[in-house]
């Protein structure tokens, strides 16, 4: 994923969250749970995978159809954007990092799927959050 391990954002807590969602329950816990099942029965059927990076849909993210002005939007993800741009969305330098450019793109994109998937369900969670 290009992030160190001592990278202050512990990147593995996404995966720690999907494990306890489908393994906490009284029977696994009992100091901590009263849950009579994990909240997710099945972790392969339960939870829909995110996009990959290149699959994101643009519309999704810029203007017009998206929240995201289409300059700013392109300046962000080419890692163009300016000193008072960068300043503005607090990553300074960092923006130019392909890997900073994915994790924010595919955390905007969860939370647009989450909310589809919302729609269409009635219930949904983005246990990665954004």
């Amino acid at each position: 994923d290009g992030w160190p391990a001592s990278h202050t954002f512990p990147m593995d807590k996404f995966e720690r969250t999907a494990h306890a969602l489908t393994t906490t329950c009284k029977a696994t816990h009992p100091q901590s749970s009263n849950l009579p099942r994990p909240l997710v029965r099945n972790g392969d059927t339960d939870f829909f995978r995110p996009l990959d990076f290149a699959d994101v849909p643009r519309s999704w993210l810029a203007k017009p159809t998206g929240p995201i002005d289409a300059t700013f939007f392109d300046s962000f993800v080419s890692g163009q954007l300016d000193y008072e741009h960068c300043r503005y969305i607090g990553f300074r330098q960092q923006t130019s990092r392909p890997e900073l450019i994915e994790r924010t793109v595919l955390e905007v994109a969860g939370t647009v799927l989450t909310a589809q998937l919302a729609h269409q369900w009635g219930i949904a969670s983005n246990v990665a959050g954004g």
